[in-house]
């Protein structure tokens, strides 16, 4: 996905429960609305750096609910 310019790749997320539309950010922990369910998002990598995970990553950069993910 991309968020203020800037391309990230999931590595590892779990399926959830939780519902919303596709791509929207559900919550605080990363939760990303699909067309069925949605995922949390575990470890991420940003483009040119080390995979983390999304607890070390959410440190230093928030991305807030109701963010609209490309």
């Amino acid at each position: 996905f991309e968020y203020e310019n800037e391309r990230y790749k999931v590595i590892k997320a779990k399926v959830s429960k939780d519902n919303g539309k596709p791509s929207l950010v559900l919550d605080a922990n990363l939760t990303i609305g699909c067309k069925s369910n949605s995922i949390t998002i575990l470890e991420l990598q940003r483009q040119g750096k080390k995979k983390q995970t999304a607890k070390d990553f959410l440190l230093g950069k928030k991305i807030n609910k109701g963010v609209i993910l490309n």
